[in-house]
């Protein structure tokens, strides 16, 4: 974990830009609330990795590993909801509206990549570019998971990008939102590793830490 650390002192950051005062104020008394959107569901696998691991189902242990490990620190300023615990499938407007319904802190939706080059590799996150106050704490938000979950695993990074997705795009003036793509399915190795039971539990571990070091800042 300690190479993760070096991509969390955004606090620093935030509080250069003035985005930090009402946040923190906000959040004294009360958790960090985070919306986890595992992706696809249902009827839509999402991508399948050339062993025949589909997307919806890495991302979905993912996430209740994420809610296993939180229920081992109850006294945490961090609290972890969920769009979806079963294979089930919500419409994009569904996961974003639970996101504002639930006035949470932040929104978080996880993804595995594929590309048509087996070359294809690491770890990218994406955001909806905003000038907004919102935006901006979006962006930092994205910088620090891109570099420490790079880190975390040993896997590339690929940055942050921007992108009209719809589930960040609903979300640009009321709550910091991101997407994360954990890995490429279509990669020889990744798509290997993403299967594996320690590769899912790895990537829960370092996302709940990342996310419980933002309850803090």
């Amino acid at each position: 974990m300690k190479a993760i650390n070096q991509y969390l002192n955004l606090a620093v950051f935030l509080s250069v830009l003035g985005l930090c005062n009402g946040y923190s104020q906000q959040l004294i008394d009360q958790k960090f609330v985070v919306l986890l959107d595992p992706g696809h569901g249902g009827s839509d696998s999402g991508a399948c990795s050339l062993t025949g691991t589909m997307e919806k189902d890495i991302v979905l242990q993912v996430v209740n590993q994420m809610l296993n490990i939180q229920r081992d620190y109850p006294s945490s300023s961090l609290e972890l909801l969920t769009t979806r615990q079963e294979d089930t499938l919500l419409k994009l407007g569904v996961r974003s509206q639970m996101a504002i319904d639930q006035n949470v802190d932040f929104f978080m939706s996880i993804h595995c990549n594929y590309a048509a080059s087996k070359n294809a590799q690491g770890i990218e996150v994406f955001t909806y570019w905003s000038p907004s106050k919102v935006g901006k704490i979006s962006i930092l938000y994205a910088f620090g998971l891109v570099q420490g979950m790079s880190r975390h695993l040993d896997w590339p990074s690929r940055g942050v990008k921007f992108a009209n997705f719809k589930v960040l795009r609903d979300l640009d003036k009321t709550v910091p939102s991101v997407l994360v793509e954990l890995g490429f399915l279509s990669h020889p190795e990744e798509g290997i590793l993403l299967a594996k039971p320690e590769t899912i539990r790895d990537i829960a571990q370092g996302l709940y830490y990342m996310l419980n070091q933002y309850s803090k800042l």
